[in-house]
């Protein structure tokens, strides 16, 4: 699931629970990083990185140092600021537009020292989100009742300031998707690709992820479904092909990436609200139901 182009799939405030919203948005946060390392691992297989005997210099660079160290950073860049801001506003110091910016840098700083100490920038900024909301939930130095309320809705506001980012950055990747389509031919394999992953790998990956939980049915199919593709395939395929690949190689792969992406933006993005405007519903009645069932026998 893309972070940016499935956001209207995701958590929409800081108190939504709901199953697959949270399922959802924690995929968008975590596939793009763990997929690093089997990238790499192509890369490796490739012949254009080294593996290791057994693949033992795979696992301790690329697995163990690149994971661990972007965790420990991570964990620093959000922790590490929010106490600062924690301790800032318990000295009178209050600014929304700041903490906005503020969150906004520490995912610069966090994805850039990610990058310098050689492990990966996106697994770097999750931690950094998780680590930060953390702090503030759990090491939260008000201890007036109204000061923690503002401070939640503070984290509200910062939340709703990063959903207009990431419109904006949900526009830039349709666009990025929109030029590199305009220059491809789509062809039958790139189509029979994209119905095998959206129609049979990722429902049957969903389901076997999901054993169990207490997801219903149709939680299950709306996860497995709103698999959104967008511009971390990009980033990827760029990534790939700066390691060496020969333009031949390259084209190909691209031939296959973009149509997926084009397809899925299509799809998923015809049906999406649809799917979830009627899941919200059935929740709703649901609830209310259960709700005057528990009245009644309280009565």
């Amino acid at each position: 699931t893309d972070p940016v182009l499935a956001a209207s799939v995701q958590v929409d405030h800081k108190d939504d629970r709901d199953v697959v919203r949270q399922a959802l948005t924690g995929e968008a946060g975590v596939n793009d990083s763990s997929a690093f390392p089997f990238v790499y691992l192509a890369i490796c297989f490739l012949g254009f990185r080294e593996l290791g005997d057994h693949g033992l210099t795979w696992i301790l660079r690329d697995v163990l140092y690149a994971i661990g160290g972007a965790m420990a950073i991570g964990f620093v860049c959000g922790a590490g600021t929010a106490r600062g801001i924690a301790k800032a506003r318990a000295h009178g110091y209050e600014s929304l537009v700041l903490d906005d910016f503020v969150a906004v840098g520490v995912m610069a700083v966090s994805y850039g020292l990610g990058l310098l100490s050689h492990t990966y920038g996106f697994v770097a900024v999750f931690v950094a989100g998780i680590s930060f909301r953390w702090f503030f939930e759990r090491h939260n130095v008000e201890t007036d009742e109204e000061k923690k309320g503002q401070s939640r809705d503070n984290l509200g506001e910062m939340i709703r300031f990063h959903d207009q980012i990431e419109r904006f950055g949900e526009v830039l990747g349709v666009m990025v998707v929109g030029s590199l389509a305009g220059s491809i031919d789509f062809n039958w394999r790139a189509l029979a690709f994209a119905g095998i992953l959206f129609f049979l790998i990722r429902p049957a990956a969903t389901t076997l992820s999901l054993l169990g939980t207490k997801t219903t049915f149709n939680q299950k199919a709306l996860i497995g479904w709103l698999g959104i593709r967008g511009i971390g395939s990009i980033y990827y395929l760029a990534h790939v092909a700066s390691h060496g690949l020969s333009a031949e190689f390259t084209a190909q792969l691209t031939e296959i990436v973009v149509p997926v992406i084009a397809a899925s933006i299509f799809l998923h993005g015809s049906t999406s609200n649809f799917l979830m405007s009627r899941y919200r519903k059935k929740a709703r009645a649901a609830a209310g139901g259960a709700a005057k069932g528990t009245g009644a026998g309280d009565v």
